[in-house]
């Protein structure tokens, strides 16, 4: 009679480990600008994890895959995997998935914006 192995379990999750969203965000500090990723927990929103993340004492933000900018020339300066920026230093988070053109909020919510010129 052969003897059939036993199942592989499904791996574990370590206890502190969380579902998290992944969110593609620029950050704003003093002299840079870092476009990169952010965690949030699943079905989360953005502000609320920042208000608690960055008030109730975590100093540091994790950035991963981060490009990190040169504010007054818009040139690219670093990538890395992983940053961490501190709290202080933030002047501004704002989700790609949000952005749009000025240009084009200008024009849909007034209707005498002229036209953009053509070059």
């Amino acid at each position: 009679m052969a003897i059939e192995p036993k199942p592989t379990p499904p791996p574990q999750k370590r206890p502190l480990q969380r579902d998290t969203d992944k969110i593609r965000v620029i950050i704003y500090i003093h002299a840079f600008k870092i476009i990169g990723t952010i965690k949030i927990p699943v079905g989360g929103r953005l502000t609320d994890f920042l208000n608690k993340t960055l008030r109730g004492g975590d100093a540091f933000l994790a950035i991963t895959n981060a490009e990190c900018y040169y504010e007054q020339d818009e040139k690219l300066r670093y990538t890395s995997e992983f940053v961490t920026i501190h709290r202080d230093h933030i002047h501004m988070i704002i989700p790609t998935e949000k952005i749009q053109d000025a240009r084009t909020h200008l024009r849909t919510s007034n209707p005498n914006t002229p036209p953009e010129p053509k070059f």
